[in-house]
């Protein structure tokens, strides 16, 4: 697994991950007060203690979400697993989505698995063939002031 180190944009230098998930090169135990390491938002008020991180909806309708970073993604027909662990959560309706974007960022597939209770969430697709990036989010409830919080985000190749 091949990413980039830090969070500044033009300090990052590459890096060779050890295991299968993607997300082990940001270490997203660590990050700015608002953010884990890695990640941008949209439509949310957001916190990061020790890992955990809080995104709470700032209005009703449309997309409130905590999104990982974009992989470039040249292994077409392989099986990509999103994972994240809810430790809090007054948002009935969230979603956690993994996508597939071509050349053109225009989604080619995706998948997801809608929540209201805490847990290990989990949601799996296979690359199609004309995927050129990968990424997933946390989608916030639906209702301005709904919140979770969540840690441990994952996205692996299954076997």
């Amino acid at each position: 697994v091949v990413g980039y180190s830090g969070e500044d944009e033009f300090s990052r230098y590459p890096v060779l991950g050890t295991t299968k998930d993607l997300m082990e090169v940001y270490d997203t135990s660590t990050g700015s007060s608002l953010l884990l390491a890695g990640f941008s938002s949209s439509g949310v008020t957001r916190s990061q203690t020790n890992g955990e991180q809080t995104i709470t909806r700032s209005s009703t309708g449309g997309l409130a979400r905590a999104i990982s970073p974009v992989f470039l993604w040249p292994f077409v027909g392989t099986r990509l697993e999103a994972q994240i662990e809810i430790t809090a959560i007054a948002a009935p309706g969230s979603l956690l989505v993994i996508e597939a974007r071509d050349g053109s960022n225009s989604i080619v597939t995706s998948a997801n698995v809608n929540f209201s209770n805490g847990g290990i969430k989990t949601i799996a697709l296979t690359v199609p063939t004309t995927t050129v990036t990968m990424s997933f989010y946390v989608n916030v409830g639906t209702t301005a002031g709904h919140n979770l919080t969540f840690k441990e985000p994952i996205l692996r190749i299954l076997p």
